[in-house]
């Protein structure tokens, strides 16, 4: 018996033993886990420093670059400068404009052709082939309509941007209100000179028919149409030629009968 209980005594104590070991070799691997842990952390977050400390240091760049191109770019005596610019341009307008009789239907008729938007204060009258385009998205962005599926309806040529862009600043029925929304807002116009409008407006929309179909089922087939005795027997030309487009332009009566969108496009408004 003294044996066995020797033995059993000599048992607890290696339990004893084997129970501190292990409990020796977890606290160790917790231990471990924890530094390992806390290096990765300290890791994410000297990465994380890094990374903002870069992009501020790329935002005040930037901010800096700003800074210097409106000093460079809008300077007291440049601003001046282009202050007496649009003045003496909008007095040259305006000597213009007493020459030539103006009606209330004409006038009214500008405005119908006006984009008006209320809520960013701004009034541009369209001529078309003059910076229209970029215009035009620059109002469809305002108005929030220039959505990825417009665009690729409008590069398909299933859409014309300006259709988009009158929904969004629809034309108000109600002339005096409409008066009185644009006299809220500044107003713009940008200008080119009518001979390069015309060559524009062919080389671009009737010049050749491939990715023109709207224009020539529009406008460059009544043209042909019109036009076909005047050319040569050997000219199998389907789109119209330079010289029928300019016809087109000169007979007022028939373009409006055929289509006041073109006289739109060709006549400064």
């Amino acid at each position: 018996m003294h044996i066995f209980a020797n033995m059993f005594s000599g048992l607890q104590r290696q339990l004893t033993l084997l129970k501190l070991v292990m409990i020796f070799v977890i606290t160790f691997m917790s231990f471990i886990l924890i530094l390992s842990l806390l290096c990765n952390s300290c890791l994410h977050i000297n990465k994380y420093m890094r990374i903002k400390n870069f992009i501020n240091n790329e935002n005040n760049k930037h901010s800096d670059m700003i800074s210097n191109k409106s000093v460079a770019m809008f300077s007291i005596e440049e601003m001046k400068n282009i202050k007496e610019q649009l003045n003496s341009r909008k007095n040259e307008l305006e000597q213009y404009c007493k020459t030539i009789s103006r009606t209330s239907s004409n006038l009214d008729n500008v405005l119908s052709n006006m984009i008006i938007d209320t809520i960013h204060g701004l009034s541009w009258c369209p001529i078309y082939k003059a910076a229209s385009s970029t215009w035009m998205k620059h109002f469809a962005t305002l108005g929030g309509v220039l959505t990825e599926s417009a665009m690729e309806l409008i590069r398909r040529n299933i859409l014309q941007i300006n259709t988009i862009v009158r929904k969004a600043f629809p034309r108000d029925r109600d002339v005096k209100k409409a008066y009185q929304k644009l006299n809220t807002t500044t107003k713009f116009l940008i200008v080119r000179h009518p001979f390069e409008r015309l060559v524009s407006a062919y080389r671009d929309k009737l010049e050749h028919i491939e990715g023109r179909d709207y224009y020539y089922k529009r406008f460059g087939r009544h043209i042909t149409h019109k036009y076909h005795r005047y050319r040569k027997p050997n000219e199998t030309k389907l789109e119209p030629t330079f010289t029928e487009f300019l016809r087109f332009i000169v007979e007022k009566n028939t373009l409006m009968n055929i289509g006041h969108h073109l006289l739109i496009l060709v006549n400064p408004v």
